[in-house]
């Protein structure tokens, strides 16, 4: 187990030989051996995981300024929000893995190709075209957005 402070995170190297890299919240799970671009991959969904929580907890928290009914206790809900936007939409779970590749992109031969290749399969379905993630990753590249 290791921790990191940007962006905050606590990685885990036990999963089996095979399976591949996860994160949840600020929880990172990794294989033995994975690659570094990958790490930085997980990275990613971490900072992009704590952009949303504190945006939604601050428009939680706004909102029960307001209004009266609502408690303050409702801005811990802001912590399941990015699991629930990536588990539901479609289309954000494509921005969020697009921007995530990205964020990995070392230059290595056809990795461009490799990376829209794994976002077009059905282990994402987002139901975009190798084209499409092809230009949504090079796009991220070149504006370097958090999503």
């Amino acid at each position: 187990m290791k921790a990191q402070t940007r962006p905050p995170a606590v990685i885990f190297e036990r999963r089996p030989r095979g399976t591949t890299g996860k994160s949840a919240a600020f929880v990172v799970m990794l294989p033995h051996n994975y690659p570094a671009k990958m790490l930085t991959h997980e990275l990613h969904h971490v900072k992009q995981w704590w952009t949303v929580t504190i945006l939604s907890a601050a428009v939680i928290f706004a909102f029960a300024s307001f209004v009266p009914l609502v408690s303050y206790y409702a801005m811990f809900l802001s912590v399941g929000v990015m699991g629930a936007l990536y588990r539901f939409a479609a289309w954000f779970r494509f921005i969020a893995e697009a921007s995530a590749y990205a964020a990995g992109f070392t230059d290595e031969p056809n990795e461009l190709g490799e990376y829209a290749n794994a976002l077009s399969s059905s282990l994402y379905s987002t139901g975009k075209t190798f084209d499409e993630c092809k230009r949504a990753i090079a796009l991220r590249l070149y504006t370097g957005k958090l999503f």
